[in-house]
């Protein structure tokens, strides 16, 4: 395992998950709103919850999502719940939202830490930054 201590740019990221011959890629993200917030405790809950991605274009691809449907499990097993708003928004394709793994398609399938690894790759979003409640 290898836990970054600094910075690195995303860029660079992939090349040292190679040469450091992990056996998988993993980032830990939180969501964040780009809105005026949430009004009520529904609203928020519709956001909230974890998601996990991978995509269709990273050499591992099946793998990946095994990884992801994995730790999703994982997650549900520790009382988490997995975000359900993604099933509905055109750029994503629920994977198995029972565990909250979703790929990216269409011009939004290209982040650079899922396809450029040689190894499965996924990232996972823990939850929502803002919760007024």
């Amino acid at each position: 395992m290898y836990k970054a201590t600094e910075d690195i740019p995303y860029q660079e990221r992939p090349a040292l998950a190679d040469s450091e011959n992990c056996q998988a890629y993993v980032e830990v993200h939180h969501d964040a709103l780009f809105q005026n917030g949430l009004k009520t405790k529904a609203e928020f809950r519709a956001v909230s919850g974890f998601s996990i991605w991978y995509s269709v274009r990273n050499p591992y691809s099946e793998n990946a999502r095994d990884l992801g449907i994995e730790v999703g499990r994982e997650l549900l097993k520790q009382g988490f719940f997995p975000k359900k708003a993604y099933e509905s928004v055109g750029w994503a394709k629920a994977e198995s939202l029972n565990e909250g793994v979703f790929t990216r398609t269409g011009n939004a399938n290209d982040l650079h830490v899922l396809i450029k690894p040689n190894i499965p790759s996924i990232i996972i979003e823990v939850g929502v930054i803002q919760n007024p409640y």
